[in-house]
């Protein structure tokens, strides 16, 4: 892509540039291709880095693409995690702004992710590096220099998304972030480059289902702006409304139904596939992730949701069921219907 856009030599910096798939991946340029054996988190690495490029023609272009993953549950994290995630890549573009404030670049681009803007249940340190990478660019334009910091998607066979164990993997999926295929991916990088924007997404999503599959069961407000996302199907309405004016045993029924349909989106099970409703859930694929996010389901769709420690302590859907049932609101005894707003009164609907 970039010897196509006129790079006449391109200098490649990791800390395994040494690597043999590094050196045939240099060698299949027709432009000189100098390898760079360099820890960006490290301000004196890249500092040295710079200083060695000063004999080569003047550096134009700057892509910052290196990061770092660490999975956990915010709860679960601590200091070292965060630096594992914020090294590579936020300390390093730091790193690399500092060292190169007294050239004249053309393009100083920084590959952050659709993390930033859309948040990444289990990976919040990756999210705050991505976070700090949107920021830096934006201060960077603020100084009037060239930047812009891409929040990607998924591209096809290549990046960081691709090294997700399988479980992970199939949570992206059920969210409805495709893979772009590198072809389209850099296309749309030419597009972000002359459109000049500072903070550009670019990703493959199905909205609807992301918006319907969103782990806290509250997607951010910012999709209420996509006009093109539509509402849920009748099927995600509120359980408590459906429970309405039922009996208990009625109730009983549909609560459990309920209960197995929010379990089969987590979970990423087919409708015709049987579940065993007395089966543990853990048995059944769910992980800590996938906790949190049945339980945000939970509490949307009834107000009202049982503990992590509930679900990750071997209850089964019939269980889930018997736990919930008791704290449900009693159903209204047969013709109290309830007072209805004069039609003169004004709503306003707050969300906070």
């Amino acid at each position: 892509w970039a010897v196509e856009r006129g790079a006449e030599q391109l200098a490649l910096v990791g800390r395994q540039a040494d690597r043999p798939d590094a050196c045939a991946f240099a060698e299949s340029f027709t432009i000189p291709v100098r390898r760079f054996a360099v820890d960006v988190s490290r301000r004196e690495d890249v500092e040295r880095l710079i200083a060695s490029l000063a004999d080569l023609p003047p550096l134009r272009s700057i892509f910052h693409l290196a990061g770092t993953q660490a999975p956990g549950l915010l709860a679960n994290l601590d200091g070292a995690d965060f630096r594992a995630a914020l090294d590579a890549k936020a300390n390093g573009a730091q790193w690399l702004h500092q060292a190169t404030l007294g050239q004249s670049l053309d393009h100083f681009v920084l590959f952050s992710s659709i993390a930033s803007v859309l948040g990444a249940a289990g990976q919040g340190g990756y999210a705050a590096a991505n976070t700090l990478l949107d920021a830096l660019a934006r201060h960077r334009r603020s100084q009037g220099l060239p930047t812009v910091s891409i929040a990607w998607g998924r591209w096809a066979g290549a990046g960081m998304a691709n090294e997700l164990d399988t479980a992970a993997l199939q949570r992206v999926e059920a969210l409805g972030l495709l893979p772009m295929p590198i072809d389209q991916a850099l296309a749309a990088l030419d597009q972000a480059l002359l459109a000049d924007e500072v903070n550009p997404v670019i990703v493959d999503i199905d909205w609807n289902r992301y918006r319907q599959r969103h782990p806290s069961g509250r997607p951010p407000a910012l999709l209420d702006r996509l006009e093109s996302v539509t509402a849920p199907p009748p099927a995600q309405a509120r359980l408590t409304d459906r429970l309405t004016g039922l009996t208990e045993t009625e109730r009983a029924t549909v609560l459990l139904e309920g209960l197995i349909e929010e379990a089969r989106r987590v979970l990423g099970l087919d409708v015709d596939r049987a579940l065993d409703i007395h089966r543990p859930l853990i048995q059944l694929g769910l992980d800590s992730l996938l906790a949190v996010e049945l339980r945000n389901r939970l509490r949307t769709a009834l107000g009202n949701t049982p503990s992590i420690a509930v679900l990750l302590g071997g209850a089964s859907l019939a269980e889930l069921a018997a736990v919930i049932a008791p704290s449900l609101p009693t159903p209204p005894p047969a013709g109290d219907a309830r007072s209805s707003p004069s039609p003169d009164t004004d709503w306003e609907e707050l969300t906070l």
